[in-house]
């Protein structure tokens, strides 16, 4: 396995991380639950936005290696 690869799985993980800490986040307080679960979902979208991106510049990266590679050989 190469270490994009290795990369990518590790962002995928962190989706997972992340979705179980937002459910963790979610309070009993009625008053203030709205207010934390929604901070906590914002925060989740951005994070899975800014690993999406992620994700997509080592799939690139990687198809652009290869490219380099099949030139050189």
């Amino acid at each position: 396995m190469t270490a994009i690869n290795s990369a990518t799985l590790g962002i995928q993980q962190g989706f997972r991380t992340l979705e179980r800490a937002a459910k963790a986040a979610a309070p009993t307080d009625k008053n203030d639950g709205n207010n934390r679960i929604l901070d906590s979902v914002i925060l989740q979208i951005q994070a899975r936005e800014e690993v999406s991106v992620n994700i997509s510049l080592l799939k690139t990266q990687q198809a652009m290696t290869k490219s380099l590679l099949d030139i050189l050989l």
